[in-house]
């Protein structure tokens, strides 16, 4: 049976996961243990359009990274990535992250993956104050191993800082956010560009949604066959393929 790494990343303020599920905080204050209650709809998590039958993530990672607004306030995002496949679900978009609010979304992201959360092994996070006990207790529960990482260790969550970097340069530096729901729809087209088109050297240059078995395609000689481009983000981003 596949097993598989998730890494969960804070946009926006100090969420994240790392490694396995790395994860940071936002919270002060620590909710008790016994403070597990079913999932609930997240009018504010993004669709996983592409999610499918595929399985979940086997290490998940956390670490935190703030996106300004036009206003001058700052928004948080909590967002997982698959080790594996480089696999990226953005799980929600707050303006005011709690402890609580940080373990609903790993109630809803446990939902989501449904009867193969068991399949999740560890969730790798740092010590911030918003990864609460019943947060861990969330994945606890499926039988996933919290691990911690040591403090001003940045290669512990070397992926989960790669993806920062690189919602960084490829979008929340280059947009003008205007709120929370902008940055929730901005967020919404990357994810499906990244998770669909981006090709990673992590992976061979796969894209996190190929089949790890398949051919790669081959190179195209624009002399001799037309390339067509697909404007994503408003033209922010571009995804060229062959036309037919």
């Amino acid at each position: 049976m596949r097993n598989f790494r998730l890494f969960a990343v804070g946009i926006g303020g100090v969420l994240g996961m790392v490694g396995l599920l790395n994860a940071m905080a936002l919270a002060q204050t620590p909710a008790p243990d016994d403070d597990i209650n079913p999932p609930v709809a997240n009018c504010n998590q993004i669709p996983d359009t592409n999610a499918g039958d595929k399985p979940p993530p086997a290490k998940i990672v956390a670490t935190p990274i703030t996106a300004d607004l036009l206003d001058g306030t700052r928004a948080h995002v909590l967002a997982v990535i698959e080790h594996a496949t480089r696999r990226i679900r953005i799980l929600g978009v707050t303006l005011h992250p709690t402890g609580e609010w940080t373990t609903q979304q790993a109630r809803n992201l446990i939902m989501d993956i449904g009867e193969q959360a068991h399949q999740i092994k560890f969730m790798i996070r740092d010590r911030g104050s918003n990864f609460t006990a019943s947060f861990d207790a969330v994945f606890q529960a499926t039988g996933t191993r919290i691990l911690r990482t040591a403090v001003q260790a940045p290669r512990m969550n070397a992926t989960c800082e790669r993806l920062v970097g690189t919602l960084r340069r490829e979008l929340l530096d280059r947009v003008l956010i205007l709120g929370e729901r902008h940055l929730h729809a901005v967020l919404t087209g990357y994810q499906a560009h990244y998770n669909t088109a981006r090709p990673h050297q992590g992976i061979a240059q796969h894209v996190p949604d190929d089949e790890r078995d398949g051919i790669r395609g081959a190179v195209t000689d624009i002399d001799t066959q037309q390339v067509r481009r697909k404007p994503i983000l408003n033209g922010l981003i571009n995804e060229y393929t062959r036309a037919a």
